[in-house]
């Protein structure tokens, strides 16, 4: 893609793309970071799935976390404070729904992973990883 302008050859007459040339450019990205989603959900998929036949292979066990693998992604993303607005948005960007990430963070309390603030409303966590 382009920069944001368009240079016709002559120095310092660049034109400024248009309300609607970036909104095209915007949906052919929006477009290609919902491809490359799935594609990494995909191989995401056949890894762990080979990760786990290779432990059959080997007669090992592979070990179970008490949360799921997108409960752990979501937690790797979060910053050490945030509130359940910036962790719903977090759980947006990277795929997952709303619901889903507020069950999550249902999760990192029941974990003890955060606490949470009385006043006002943010999560801190606390350094805890059952998943190590």
């Amino acid at each position: 893609m382009d920069d944001i302008t368009n240079i016709n050859g002559a120095f310092g007459q660049e034109r400024f793309l248009s309300r609607e040339e970036l909104a095209r450019q915007n949906e052919l990205l929006r477009e290609e970071l919902k491809f490359q989603r799935e594609e990494n959900a995909l191989l995401a998929g056949l890894l762990a799935q080979r990760f786990d036949e290779m432990a059959e292979e080997n007669g090992e066990i592979r070990p179970s976390f008490p949360i799921s693998d997108a409960a752990i992604d979501l937690f790797e993303v979060l910053a050490d404070t945030f509130t359940m607005d910036e962790a719903l948005d977090a759980a947006e960007r990277i795929g997952q729904a709303s619901a889903e990430g507020a069950q999550h963070v249902r999760t990192y309390l029941d974990e003890e992973m955060v606490v949470q603030e009385a006043g006002p409303g943010r999560f801190i966590k606390t350094g805890r990883k059952p998943y190590f």
